[in-house]
């Protein structure tokens, strides 16, 4: 269940403690809600646990006086979770402007280190049960779905769109994909830009006819590769 915004002001004071994990899951049909009413829930606890203590048992038994980790390994990898910390911190802060005011936004972003610390030990984590002692791009990968689910819905709808279009997206592309208005979407677009997140790659000729296009910030762009 998605957060409310008033939520999210309270994550982005209280720094790098909260974290969440998107499942892309279909939405059941009727048939599929009746069968879980049915099932015995009992059964299916006892399933789950018997899978899980079997599992952390494997892991124990592999690695039974703990793990010897070589992090000058996970070097590339490391500076690719540092820059994914930087994303999210920056995806979280505070931005507060008053609306028609000519005065700068309020910002307040959390520092990058703990946040890097903490994805760099779900990489990991990742990495340990499925039986490798040094990351991949398979563990990034998990390391990106992460800070987009723990970042604001809407900002993190912006930036996971511009991801996937190539790393640049329109003011329009932007907006039919957060489904706001305009000016909406442009307080959306300005707080991200005011945060170092975004630039606007190209000014529109035309502003009736020719939406801007907006990319990710020069330190940000490694992101892309």
């Amino acid at each position: 269940t998605p957060s409310k915004p008033a939520i999210w002001k309270i994550i982005g004071n209280l720094g790098a403690r909260i974290f969440f994990y998107h499942l892309n899951q279909d939405y059941m049909n009727p048939n599929e809600l009746v069968q879980i009413i049915l099932q015995s829930t009992t059964e299916s606890k006892k399933a789950c646990k018997q899978v899980t203590k079997e599992f952390i048992q494997t892991l124990w038994n592999k690695h039974p006086n703990g793990v010897e980790w070589n992090r000058e390994e996970d070097k590339e990898q490391i500076k690719s979770i540092a820059l994914l910390a930087t994303l999210l911190s920056r995806l979280r802060g505070i931005h507060k402007k008053e609306e028609y005011s000519d005065e700068a936004a309020f910002i307040q972003v959390e520092h990058a280190p703990r946040l890097t610390i903490l994805l760099y030990n779900f990489a990991r984590g990742n990495a340990l049960i499925n039986g490798r002692m040094q990351l991949s791009h398979d563990d990034t990968k998990i390391v990106l779905d992460i800070a987009i689910s723990s970042a604001p819905p809407e900002r993190a709808k912006i930036i996971k769109h511009i991801l996937i279009k190539g790393g640049e997206a329109t003011s329009k592309e932007i907006q039919d994909c957060i489904q706001k208005s305009s000016s909406t979407t442009y307080r959306y677009i300005e707080a991200l830009i005011d945060l170092k997140i975004l630039k606007k790659k190209l000014c529109a000729l035309h502003k009736n006819t020719d939406p801007d296009i907006y990319t990710l910030v020069d330190a940000l762009q490694d992101i892309l590769k």
